[in-house]
């Protein structure tokens, strides 16, 4: 898991607002929709970084202006600046680890699939003396996000070399491009603890859950 959905939704929903004023037919579904489709074009970078919100004011049908650029910018800075300290306090979700030792104590294979431009992951894995996690697939080191398909892809490279298939995985994420692990044949759970809206994802997840502790149910099935 990458980002805080608690902060997404939070972004999108003070973004909405101030284009709500600009399109008044506008629905959040359909905003959503753009922002998926837009984000997913420039991971797999079909346009430059700076053009993104052009290119999202355009497929929800509203003028760009350097005036509603300026209120969107300062919305975003506003809710990262207000939400770093949260952020800090609360890098793993709640049951976390508790999951994790679960998972270990039973003696399941781990893997970690993330788009991160750092190896803190590793570091971490390393420190706390997970010896369970055998896979890694960091987008930093695959040269792609997950959005291209590459970290699936190399996870899936490097689990069928000892014998494993797509299916034998269960991934467990709370963005839409977790989910898009289902396009290669592997297992999706949701991770939604504040039931935000997913209708407009890609791919539907096999399962959804609000807890992580409750992945124990998932895989005791």
């Amino acid at each position: 898991m990458d980002s805080d959905p608690n902060l997404l939704f939070e972004i999108y929903k003070s973004e909405f607002k101030i284009l709500k004023k600009e399109n008044f037919t506008l629905t959040y579904n359909n905003y959503l929709k753009a922002v998926e489709e837009t984000w997913r074009d420039f991971q797999n970078s079909k346009y430059k970084e700076d053009a993104f919100l052009k290119v999202l004011l355009k497929k929800i049908n509203i003028k760009y202006t350097k005036s509603l650029s300026k209120a969107i910018s300062e919305n975003y800075n506003n809710i990262i600046n207000n939400s770093k300290e949260y952020t800090l306090k609360n890098k793993f979700s709640k049951n976390t680890l508790k999951l994790i030792k679960y998972l270990i104590k039973k003696d399941y294979i781990l893997g970690i699939i993330s788009d991160t431009k750092t190896s803190w992951i590793k570091d971490w894995v390393k420190e706390n003396k997970f010896n369970n996690f055998k896979y890694f697939s960091l987008s930093n080191e695959v040269g792609g996000k997950k959005a291209s398909g590459k970290p699936y892809v190399d996870f899936i490279n490097k689990i069928k070399l000892d014998g494993y298939l797509p299916s034998n995985v269960l991934h467990i994420g709370d963005l839409s491009v977790d989910i898009e692990a289902k396009k290669y044949g592997i297992n999706a759970v949701l991770y939604n603890p504040l039931k935000l809206p997913y209708k407009h994802f890609l791919y539907k997840p096999d399962y959804v859950i609000e807890d992580l502790i409750d992945v124990i149910n998932i895989i005791n099935k």
